[in-house]
């Protein structure tokens, strides 16, 4: 029987590398997806005129949400 052992480091070296260089079918990684979802979020919050910006449901594929229909 084997165990698995993760150390702290290569689980973020993991972390960091999905996050930051995997891209989906629309060509952008999650970080770029959530910091985009972020800034929509930020702008609404604030009544700016974001009637075009839609939200990543799902980092990992290219779905998307119009922000209208977003619970905050």
């Amino acid at each position: 029987m084997q165990s698995w052992c993760f150390f702290a480091e290569d689980i973020n070296k993991a972390k960091t590398h999905i996050f930051t260089s995997m891209r989906g079918k629309d060509g952008l990684t999650v970080q770029e997806k959530h910091a985009y979802n972020m800034e929509t979020l930020r702008i609404r919050k604030a009544g700016g005129d974001n009637s075009k910006r839609k939200l990543f449901m799902l980092y990992f594929s290219t779905t998307f949400r119009n922000v209208d229909l977003v619970s905050f």
